[in-house]
């Protein structure tokens, strides 16, 4: 039983830490509606088929990031607009993942580093 109830608590808790993302390894400032250009580099999985990257974005590093676009494997630059929300009027928080087919279907990589944007200028309403 104690068993059972550990199993379930460290469930638990992987689902919180998988949720957490890194801290920015750099921020921008930019206004609210303006545009940035994310870019990455990656090394491709022996055995796997890259289908794409996602792009994902969040505002609270202890939530996890919601795709915004898919991007082509062949491309590595994704240019967006930058949204605040009056939530989350400061930051907004921006990783890359690739999606892969494997033996056992669809896989997705770690986080790329993230990237943060800094909100400079008026509030958005």
């Amino acid at each position: 039983m104690v068993y059972h109830k550990l199993a379930v608590a460290l469930l638990l808790l992987t689902g919180t830490l998988y949720a957490q993302i890194d801290p920015p390894s750099q921020i921008v400032k930019k206004r609210h509606g303006q545009a940035a250009t994310l870019s990455w580099d990656y090394t491709p999985v022996p055995s796997f088929t890259l289908m794409y990257f996602s792009v994902k974005a969040t505002y609270d590093l202890n939530m996890a990031p919601v795709e915004l676009d898919q991007v082509p494997p062949t491309s590595k630059v994704k240019t967006l607009v930058v949204q605040f929300t009056p939530q989350f009027p400061k930051f907004v928080y921006y990783v890359v993942t690739g999606i892969y087919f494997g033996t056992n279907g669809r896989v997705e990589s770690f986080n790329s580093r993230t990237v943060g944007a800094e909100r400079i200028g008026p509030p958005p309403n």
